[in-house]
């Protein structure tokens, strides 16, 4: 079954639950209204992180997806899938997502680095910039964002440019995709 928004819930509660004066409400159906309340209201994630060492990324104008994280978890593996290597997380099911990335990075002196969502191939219009400064001073990288995807199957990567080629650094780098219930699919 797949996962329904809570408008849907409510027009199946309506629709299986009316006031029982004919005896309508059945066992079959209250079970299946608490299976899809369930499903809906059942929190599922993916996360690819890389840890504490530095990692050297080469990066153009043109963004780049952050590839080969050192670990992964999913929640619940029947909604999401990761592929390390290519820096994708896949959700499977519909719904909204909250997308958090965390990072710290060192770049160029007064070069400008940009991390990006992109959801399906495209870019979302959610980024965070930084100015790289003198030295090794890592720059943090933090963001969040809620990005509605009502069709069923979404994937998302971080994606790094920069304003000139070069090699940047970065470490305790996040890339969460969370998915969150939600009042409809619209």
């Amino acid at each position: 079954m797949p996962r329904k928004s809570i408008v849907e819930l409510e027009v199946q509660a309506t629709s299986d639950f009316p006031d029982n004066a004919a005896q309508l409400i059945t066992p079959a159906k209250l079970r299946g209204f608490v299976l899809d309340f369930l499903k809906t209201m059942s929190p599922f994630y993916g996360l690819l992180q890389d840890g504490a060492t530095l990692k050297s990324v080469a990066i153009t104008p043109t963004p780049t997806a952050i590839q080969n994280w050192d670990t992964f978890n999913i929640s619940d593996l029947s909604m999401m899938t990761i592929n390390t290597v290519a820096g994708t997380i896949t959700r499977t099911e519909r719904g909204v997502c909250r997308v958090t990335i965390q990072a710290t990075c060192i770049a160029a002196n007064n070069s400008i680095v940009i991390f990006s969502i992109y959801q399906n191939g495209l870019a979302t219009g959610y980024q965070v910039t930084i100015v790289g400064v003198p030295g090794t001073d890592p720059q943090s990288v933090n963001m969040v964002a809620i990005l509605d995807a009502p069709a069923p199957l979404s994937i998302y990567t971080l994606r790094m440019s920069a304003t000139t080629n070069q090699t940047v650094q970065i470490n305790n780098c996040g890339f969460i995709v969370e998915n969150i219930p939600n009042r409809t699919f619209e």
